[in-house]
């Protein structure tokens, strides 16, 4: 991943690794909130059972699982 980072963006070693960093912490941080999803801008090209509308309260998007941590 680092190397792909650093290829991407020109970004040294330490400078990948800093971002990586980065963007956990900011993930840590944004996890400790319950987020409502809303996907209506989707609207026509997916479709997800139970939701027509394309609007997963916080309380629910547990039960369709988080495909990036599980």
């Amino acid at each position: 991943m680092i190397a792909k980072l650093q290829a991407v963006n020109g970004w040294t070693q330490p400078q990948a690794q800093q971002e990586v960093a980065r963007a956990w912490t900011e993930y840590e941080r944004l996890e400790r909130h319950s987020w409502d999803l809303d996907l209506s801008a989707l609207g026509g090209l997916i479709a997800i059972d139970g939701y027509p509308d394309l609007y997963i309260p916080a309380s629910e998007r547990v039960r369709l699982g988080n495909s990036y941590s599980g």
